[in-house]
């Protein structure tokens, strides 16, 4: 009866761990194309973010997972202006061919300065609609990608909305930026911020920010929701 008792138990414990580890993900990747990016920064922030998109895909493609990632790539600049991609399923070929063509083709359209709290709000609102059309858990992770001082252009209201939004239990807020001021600004709001030398670093930031391990949700009395 012990015996049983044991095994039942690690059997129990290996689904949960397991469960834990293959827990499928959102990202929604805001990148910087404003003036304060150079053409060759963009560029090679887009490739950056298509040799990501080949990871989901090869991912998916060799693992267990029957749930696949999904991903949407976003533009941002002054307020008002964004160019947005759309979600793609990781696993869809056609889908990751489509992705990649267009950010090979973009050319940098924004000018002015760089709103990257207005480019935080507007993809947490897009992540959380996406999230809550799926039929399961997904771990839901935006990442800002900027080059400037990210208060430049965006107002109180919405650096405000922004705060209230974060910490948040059903979406994660990662910021990779090129200076101090791009991801001191969000200190305390993301999960986690990486200051990078160039964009030359974005493929690896973006890996690592894919490893970490997403796990099941929890209750929190500190969790804030977006309804």
């Amino acid at each position: 009866m012990q015996r049983t008792a044991i095994v039942t138990s690690f059997l129990w414990l290996a689904l949960i761990t397991a469960s834990a580890q293959a827990v499928p993900a959102i990202y929604t990747i805001e990148i910087d194309a404003s003036g304060l990016v150079s053409d060759s920064e963009f560029r090679t922030a887009c490739r950056a973010v298509a040799d990501f998109a080949d990871q989901l895909f090869e991912q998916a493609r060799t693992s267990f997972a029957a749930t696949p990632d999904w991903l949407s790539v976003n533009l941002f600049g002054a307020p008002g202006e964004s160019l947005q991609s759309g979600y793609i399923n990781c696993s869809d070929p056609a889908s990751l061919r489509f992705l990649k063509l267009w950010l090979g083709l973009l050319e940098q359209p924004l000018d002015h300065s760089s709103a990257a709290f207005e480019a935080v709000r507007n993809g947490a609102h897009g992540a959380l609609a996406h999230d809550a059309r799926l039929p399961r858990y997904y771990a839901n992770r935006l990442i800002l990608v900027t080059a400037g001082n990210p208060d430049a252009l965006s107002s109180r209201r919405v650096i405000s909305e922004v705060s209230e939004l974060f910490p948040n239990g059903r979406l994660q807020l990662f910021v990779i930026g090129t200076s101090a001021a791009s991801t001191a600004a969000f200190a305390g709001l993301a999960e986690l911020a990486l200051e990078i030398e160039d964009f030359d670093a974005l493929a690896p930031a973006l890996r690592q920010i894919s490893l970490r391990r997403a796990e099941l949700p929890r209750l929190h009395a500190g969790w804030k929701l977006l309804e």
